[in-house]
């Protein structure tokens, strides 16, 4: 079953797939981001379908790495709670106030998310990326 966290205050979707025939990921991957999408944001399915695209709105990510050796960063670009160059020192940190967050995928693991996010993966030959976007 999916579940929803937030990632500086962005609901981030997580899922575990098992990966059986690799030319189902693309149905797959459309599946669980119409989850993030229709689920989780409540976008209203009745006057928005989503639909595959170059680039989009969401992007959902399906990791194929064997070993739990690949490693994904999302990046935070704007400011957090104060201006970076104060160089406020926290106790600790939250989504509110860390500039990133990491993440340590396994083989099946779909992530899905709004595509203006930035990121990082550490193995480029790890991963397929599905962009989706909705029809207004």
């Amino acid at each position: 079953m999916f579940q929803s966290q937030e990632v500086f205050g962005i609901p981030i979707y997580v899922d575990h797939i098992e990966i059986k025939d690799s030319d189902q990921l693309d149905k797959l991957a459309h599946e669980h981001a119409s989850n993030y999408v229709y689920k989780i944001l409540q976008v209203n399915s009745s006057k928005h379908k989503l639909e595959s695209s170059d680039s989009g709105l969401i992007t959902a990510i399906v990791f194929l790495n064997q070993e739990r050796n690949t490693n994904m960063l999302l990046h935070k670009e704007w400011i957090n709670i104060f201006p970076r160059d104060l160089n406020i020192e926290y106790l600790g940190l939250n989504s509110a106030t860390a500039d990133d967050w990491n993440f340590s995928p396994r083989r099946g693991d779909v992530l899905v998310f709004p595509s203006h996010l930035k990121y990082s993966i550490s193995n480029k030959e790890d991963y397929l990326i599905f962009n989706f976007t909705l029809a207004i």
